[in-house]
C-alpha cells in the first residue's frame, strides 16, 4: 500500500500515522512512471474532480491514460459524484467506480437495518475508522 496525495500535510499525517505515503500528482503521467504500481493488484483513485491536477484536465482521465502507458495490468478503481461518467471511466480503464456520497449513504442504511435487528448498539464511529 502506499498513499499519493496532493496535499503536503495529508502525506505528513499519514507518515505521522505510520502509514506509507509520497507527495505527488497522480495526473502526472511521469511521477506516475516512477510509483512501484506494476505489481499492484488495485490501484485506487478517490480524485473525484476532473480539474485538480496540474495539467488542468480529468486528472482521473490522466492516471487511467498513464498506467495504460506504462503496461499496468491490475485493476483500477476511481471516484466521481455523477452517475453520468460511468460508462465514460470504464471505457477509459476503470473496472470499479466509486460514489462517494451514494456509498456513504448506503452503508449508513445497512447500519440503520442492522439497528432494526439490534446489531448496532455498540457502533462506535472510530470502529468505522479502522475499516
Amino acid at each position: 500500500m502506499l498513499g499519493v496525495d496532493f496535499s503536503p500535510d495529508a502525506v505528513r499525517r499519514w507518515k505521522t500515522d505510520g502509514l506509507p505515503a509520497t507527495f505527488g500528482d497522480a495526473s502526472d503521467p511521469e511521477f506516475v512512471t516512477g510509483l512501484p504500481v506494476r505489481k499492484a493488484k488495485w490501484i485506487i483513485s478517490a480524485i473525484p474532480d476532473p480539474n485538480t491536477g496540474v495539467t488542468h484536465h480529468d486528472s482521473r482521465h490522466a492516471l487511467l491514460q498513464a498506467l495504460e502507458d506504462i503496461g499496468y495490468e491490475g485493476k483500477i478503481a476511481v471516484a466521481t459524484h455523477r452517475i453520468e461518467e460511468n460508462e465514460e471511466l470504464k471505457l477509459a480503464g476503470a473496472h470499479l467506480i466509486f460514489h462517494p456520497y451514494y456509498d456513504a449513504a448506503y452503508r449508513a442504511i445497512e447500519l440503520l437495518h442492522s439497528d432494526e435487528d439490534g446489531g448496532i448498539e455498540d457502533y462506535e464511529v472510530e470502529e468505522q475508522r479502522a475499516l
